[in-house]
């Protein structure tokens, strides 16, 4: 709802989801929502990380919350040992009270405390993500250099145009293909 939020969040590429596991909401035959999840393996064991998920405007309330327990049950049936919601942001934390924490509770908006109350909602495990570094300038060079990637990918100028402009890219779209003029002989 209102794309993507940035910094960590993932980014609608078709090419890019293509090579993830892709867990779709319909309702009848009208897509209504997908969620995405980056495969990997760690330490010998299965994980799907949640990457984006974009429900649409007139999907039914408990899509989000429908998609990730589709996800569940597609990553068990699959022998995934793990499925993690991803990272929030540790201002959405009220009982943070360290620089970090402050900071970003004066700079972003309140949608990490939604974000936060959803995935609690899975009755997650908790676990705190940390970034090292030699020197606070040198965390603040590579989260500098983290924002930048996200922000701007190399090569995807066209993409983001593409993407939020052209029908076939937007969720659930309101007319079948064949009346888009894809059946025009080339």
């Amino acid at each position: 709802r209102g794309g993507e939020r940035g910094f960590s969040m993932g980014r609608f590429d078709p090419l890019y989801l293509a090579g993830q596991v892709v867990v779709v909401a319909r309702q009848g035959t009208r897509v209504v929502g997908f969620a995405s999840f980056h495969r990997a393996c760690i330490d010998g064991r299965g994980v799907w990380t949640l990457d984006l998920m974009r429900p649409d405007p007139d999907a039914p309330d408990g899509t989000a919350q429908s998609l990730i327990l589709s996800a569940l049950e597609a990553a068990r049936g699959a022998g995934v040992q793990r499925l993690s919601l991803a990272a929030v942001p540790m201002a959405s934390d009220p009982g943070e009270r360290g620089l970090v924490a402050r900071l970003g509770r004066l700079s972003a908006a309140r949608s990490g405390l939604g974000l936060c109350q959803f995935k609690e909602g899975f009755a997650p495990r908790w676990q705190r993500l940390y970034i090292a570094g030699p020197s606070y300038l040198s965390l603040a060079l590579v989260g500098w250099e983290i924002w930048t990637r996200v922000q701007h990918p190399s090569g995807s100028d066209k993409l983001w145009v593409t993407a939020r402009q052209h029908e076939e890219y937007e969720i659930a779209s309101r007319r079948d293909p064949w009346h888009r003029g894809e059946d025009k002989p080339a």
